[in-house]
C-alpha cells in the first residue's frame, strides 16, 4: 500500500471544498458568499459579452431600501440584476433573507422561499431559452445554406 498526501482546498466564502487549486480559486471568485464576487452567468442571461453587473453592495442597499415591501424587494432586485438567478441567489444568500437558522424550535423560516424564488428551476430555464435560442439559429443557418447551395446548383451536363 502506498501512502500520499492529497491536499485539499476550501473556499474562503461558502466553506465548499475539493482537490483541485485552480477550480477553487475559479469557484472563489464567482462565489454567491464573496462579497466581491464576478457574475460568470450574468452574459448568458443578457446575451451581452461584456455586462455591467451591481455590486453586491448596491444589491443588499435594494434589498433594504424594499425591505418592507410585500415581496420584501425580490421584484426590484430582479430588475436591477437583469433577472440572472445566480446574481439574486448572491444577493439572498448575503442579505440572510432566505437563510435558516437551525432546526426545531430554532427553526427560523425564509422571508423568500422557493415559491417566490427557485433558484435551480429559474437556472434551468435560462438554458432552456438559450438553447432554443441556438436551436433556432442553427436551423435557420441550414436553410440559408440550403437555399444558397440551390441558387449556385452547377449543372453537370
Amino acid at each position: 500500500m502506498k501512502e500520499f498526501r492529497c491536499w485539499r482546498y476550501k473556499c474562503d466564502y461558502c466553506g465548499k471544498n475539493g482537490h483541485g487549486k485552480h477550480a477553487m480559486r475559479e469557484h472563489e471568485k464567482g462565489c454567491t458568499m464573496n462579497p466581491s464576487r464576478i457574475c460568470r452567468f450574468h452574459k448568458v442571461v443578457t446575451g451581452e459579452e461584456f455586462c455591467v453587473v451591481p455590486t453586491i453592495a448596491e444589491m443588499l442597499d435594494l434589498l433594504k431600501a424594499h425591505q418592507g415591501d410585500s415581496d420584501h424587494g425580490l421584484k426590484a432586485l430582479r430588475e436591477l440584476v437583469d433577472n440572472c438567478p445566480t446574481c439574486i441567489l448572491a444577493a439572498l444568500r448575503q442579505s440572510g433573507l432566505c437563510s435558516y437558522h437551525g432546526e426545531g424550535e430554532d427553526y427560523c423560516p425564509p422571508l423568500i422561499g422557493t415559491e417566490e424564488f427557485d433558484y435551480e428551476k429559474e437556472h434551468a430555464s435560462v438554458w432552456a431559452d438559450v438553447n432554443q435560442a441556438k436551436a433556432e439559429a442553427n436551423a435557420h443557418d441550414r436553410r440559408k445554406a440550403k437555399e444558397f447551395s440551390a441558387l449556385h446548383r452547377v449543372d453537370g451536363g
